[in-house]
């Protein structure tokens, strides 16, 4: 009786520690996808529902004939009466630098233009020293 009551809880650890991906479906943005993917139980590693969310979505992209770019990956851990999961966004495009960066790279030299902008006015003499720093701290909390 003892060995069955020391073994139980080492056999629930091993048992049913499985993962399944719940759903894939666009995101609304071009090329983009979300896969949700689960543990059975509540005991399944977070990095193993990871790598099923990503081997799903590598599959998705081969499907299409393009490069998988992880996006993000949201996890939700393990609690009472919560199995972990898994929420991964990516992008399938044959592009080398995946649409977010290529969006942040567009803003960093649109930001470099504005502030070359209020310096050379500033330089001027159009506009004072509290408007230049304020016009700067301004464009860089933005950013």
């Amino acid at each position: 009786m003892k060995k069955i009551l020391l073994l139980l809880p080492i056999s629930i650890l091993f048992v049913g520690c499985g993962q399944k991906v719940l759903s894939m479906n666009p995101t609304g943005y071009a090329n983009q996808y979300e896969v949700v993917a689960e543990g059975d139980t509540g005991y399944t590693p977070m990095g193993k529902i990871l790598l099923a969310a990503e081997e799903k979505a590598r599959e998705k992209c081969k499907s299409l004939n393009t490069n998988y770019h992880k996006i993000s990956a949201d996890k939700i851990y393990a609690a009472p009466f919560v199995w972990p999961r898994v929420t991964l966004k990516f992008e399938c495009n044959n592009n080398l630098i995946p649409t977010e960066q290529k969006i942040l790279i567009l803003d960093k030299d649109d930001l470099e233009k504005k502030l070359n902008k209020i310096q050379d006015l500033y330089n001027k003499g159009l506009i004072s020293k509290e408007e230049y720093d304020k016009k700067r701290n301004e464009l860089l909390d933005n950013f």
